[in-house]
């Protein structure tokens, strides 16, 4: 049985739900946390679909203590997973966050429970990643540093989610974070500012550039695995954030070999996270016009 709180994010798509149930049931976790948004307003489809999904955690095969969140009306994307990691971490001290489309290979579970034991009291680290965009990296620990928490399939602390705000800061106070954090990246600096601007604005409906920033204002550090430990297969036209040609829907989740070598230095691993920020976060080509632009624009 496996003995870290786990919490399940869901919607309206029940077969993702049935195949993450049955991978959970590889591993009988003693507490789930299953929390669900609300059908759209006028969409028949949605509701029919979202009992669907509820249905599917309504009995588990394993004896496990199960709590639910089941949203009446339509929160969106933003507020109903931030609300459901709020409700989770009211309720427990550390945990694994799994959305319906993720799939862990079975070393996640094993390496997450290590390493929310080992670093549970270190204000620095903020999460554990089991997704790797770069499918692995030559480093000679089983895991690095970033900047980034990657939301497919992690696990962080109450500590670190209590200084989360779902709320975005005023420009000033952005910039000023930005600047510190990002340093002589204006780049990043200017696409985040604008990403937080519209999230302010409503024109996109996010939780997690929040979580990002967050970290960025502790100057925190997100804990990767040396290879991708799951992959995502809600790559279709049903999902919230759906693009037919992202090339991470085709990275597999591997196995992470045992026993881990610790990493205690504590630092970002300058290589991956510069890899991460290029190729996930940014737009690979500005780097190569980074002298011209920062000639020129006073940013």
């Amino acid at each position: 049985m496996y003995n870290i709180p786990i919490l399940v994010i869901v919607f309206n798509r029940p077969d993702l739900a049935i195949g993450l149930k049955d991978l959970l049931a590889k591993i009988k976790p003693r507490l789930l946390y299953v929390a669900a948004d609300g059908p759209r307003d006028g969409n028949d489809r949605d509701l029919m679909l979202c009992r669907e999904t509820r249905e599917v955690f309504s009995e588990l095969p394993w004896d496990c203590e199960v709590k639910y969140l089941y949203s009446e009306k339509n929160k969106g994307c933003g507020l109903a997973v931030s609300t459901a990691i709020d409700w989770f971490f009211n309720n427990e001290e550390m945990g694994v966050i799994l959305e319906d489309d993720c799939r862990p290979n079975l070393s996640f579970f094993t390496f997450v429970e290590t390493l929310l034991t080992r670093y549970k009291d270190n204000p620095t680290i903020y999460s554990i990643n089991g997704f790797n965009p770069n499918g692995i990296d030559k480093i000679k620990e089983s895991y690095g540093y970033i900047s980034y928490n990657l939301m497919w399939g992690w696990a962080t602390w109450r500590r670190a989610w209590k200084e989360y705000s779902y709320n975005v800061e005023t420009d000033d106070q952005i910039k000023t974070v930005l600047r510190k954090y990002f340093k002589s990246d204006f780049i990043s600096r200017r696409s985040w500012l604008k990403h937080l601007q519209q999230v302010r604005a409503g024109k996109i409906d996010t939780w997690d550039y929040q979580w990002l920033y967050t970290g960025w204002k502790n100057n925190a550090l997100h804990i990767i695995p040396k290879n991708n430990l799951v992959s995502n297969v809600g790559f279709r036209e049903d999902g919230t954030h759906y693009s037919a040609d992202d090339k991470y829907s085709k990275i597999e989740a591997t196995e992470l070999l045992f026993p881990l070598t610790f990493n205690d230095q504590f630092k970002i691993s300058g290589v991956i996270n510069s890899t991460i920020t290029k190729e996930r976060f940014g737009n690979y080509w500005l780097y190569f016009i980074k002298p011209i632009l920062r000639k020129y624009l006073s940013i």
